[in-house]
């Protein structure tokens, strides 16, 4: 027997029946065969028959695929982001006129998913998912007889922000009288009140108004004077004339309730309704940012200027805010100042020179390369009738906000220590803005003392 085909098999099976007649009587295909010698004598040649049918079969069966693939196509796609493949993400194919059912499959370890098998034409659509990540679409995808269509696929996290909110239905309590309007911090601050005086705010209430314009509110056409504001726990209305004795911050508002019938025993004897403002607590300082110099090469900018003033306040605050227990802001941390609040000794200029400079060169620690320069100024140091007089003109801030310990009343504790050091040639005078705005205090000669120090002791934030 020649070869190994099914021909050949088929070839062999006719020759073995045709050469023994005897045996082509007795052999019937599907039949059984009465003579036990016979029977055992064609086994053989029944299992040369199933063998040569079976590989007929499977010849055909592979052919026949082979000529189906050959008139297909094929999908391959690729899943990745920007750092490599996504295993896991969802592949979804489905076609526009229906040449394949919508299906889908999840990527492999390395981010492909194959779609081996597909009818040749326009309109394939995908769409590729994955959990925190954007959702991507790919349509009008042609599929070729005979090749597969590579299409890589990059996906972009996503921040998906959650914004949850929450409210709650006011009660209506019938058995309160009492009427009370509360404007919150934020109302405070977006509202356009012309002078951004608290008393403005107040007339915002129902019922509520400044009839005579003078600052002071007030309710349903009862006196001025009837009505009382209490700021943080203490009333802000003079008792002999009735009048608000200074005005609160609109920034340093928490909250404002104003109750214009009703109020409790706790808020008084006082007709005209009541102002109960809240101020805000803890740390509401602000800090420009800093802005670091480039560095710029001597030879094309020779030329370098600095201020000589002297500020050394970062460095105060800074360690108040150390003692708290506070990070400082970054903001707050000036080096220059820092470096200027401490005595160097340098020495005095010589003669009329009023002033002398002393420069230093060292290696940067961080770069042996480059250079630090210090320059040091030292002012002449005028002493007793020496010095001239001065005129000194101090504009302090009262503004709620400056209520705190460590504000208004730090500065009237430094006041008074400068005025021990002022001769009878010197003047004082202090202007006030913010929370009340004017002349506190005349020019004064620094011999009146007591002038002096019952104009400090009298500021109020």
């Amino acid at each position: 027997m020649q070869g190994n085909t099914p021909e050949s098999w088929i070839s062999a099976v006719r020759s073995r029946c045709t050469s023994d007649s005897s045996a082509t009587s007795r052999f019937r295909v599907g039949t059984r065969n009465l003579n036990p010698a016979s029977a055992r004598k064609d086994r053989p040649m029944r299992k040369l028959i199933l063998i040569g049918l079976a590989v007929v079969l499977i010849t055909g069966a592979f052919a026949g695929l082979a000529a189906e693939k050959s008139k297909s196509g094929g999908l391959v796609v690729t899943v990745s982001d920007e750092v490599g493949p996504l295993p896991g993400a969802i592949v979804t194919i489905s076609h526009d006129t229906g040449f394949v059912k919508t299906t889908s499959v999840q990527a492999d370890v390395r981010g492909r998913v194959s779609f081996p098998v597909l009818r040749p034409g326009t309109g394939y659509r995908i769409e590729v998912s994955l959990s925190d990540y954007g959702t991507q679409v790919i349509t009008n995808i042609t599929i070729k007889a005979g090749e597969s269509v590579e299409i890589p696929v990059i996906l972009v996290q996503e921040m998906v922000e959650t914004v949850k909110v929450v409210a709650e239905g006011r009660v209506v309590k019938l058995e309160e009288t009492q009427k009370t309007t509360k404007f919150s911090e934020e109302f405070v601050q977006d509202l356009p009140v012309p002078g951004r005086f608290y008393q403005n705010v107040l007339t915002l209430a129902p019922g509520a108004q400044d009839a005579d314009g003078d600052g002071n509110p007030n309710v349903h056409g009862s006196r001025d004077r009837d009505f009382k504001a209490i700021v943080s726990g203490v009333s802000n209305v003079d008792p002999l004339i009735g009048q608000q004795m200074g005005c609160v911050d609109p920034n340093s508002i928490e909250e404002m309730e104003v109750i214009t019938a009703g109020a409790g025993a706790k808020y008084g004897r006082a007709q005209g309704g009541f102002a109960n403002i809240v101020q805000r607590q803890g740390n509401t300082e602000a800090y420009d940012e800093i802005v670091e110099n480039i560095f710029r090469s001597v030879a094309t900018t020779p030329l370098s200027t600095f201020s000589i003033d002297v500020d050394t306040a970062s460095y105060s605050n800074v360690r108040r805010l150390l003692n708290q227990g506070v990070v400082p802001p970054p903001g707050a941390v000036r080096i220059e100042e820092l470096i200027n609040y401490f005595n160097y000794d340098y020495p005095q200029p010589d003669g009329n020179v009023p002033f002398g400079i002393g420069v230093e060169i060292s290696e940067a620690p961080w770069n042996p390369r480059h250079r630090l320069v210090r320059i040091g100024l030292k002012g002449k140091e005028l002493r007793g009738r020496e010095r001239p007089a001065c005129n000194l003109v101090f504009l302090i801030d009262v503004s709620g906000s400056m209520s705190m310990p460590n504000k208004l009343p730090l500065v009237q504790r430094s006041m008074r220590m400068l005025v021990n050091e002022l001769n009878a040639r010197d003047q004082v005078s202090i202007v006030v803005y913010a929370g009340a705005a004017g002349l506190v205090l005349e020019p004064t000669p620094a011999s009146d003392r007591e002038t002096i120090l019952r104009a400090i002791q009298s500021l109020r934030a």
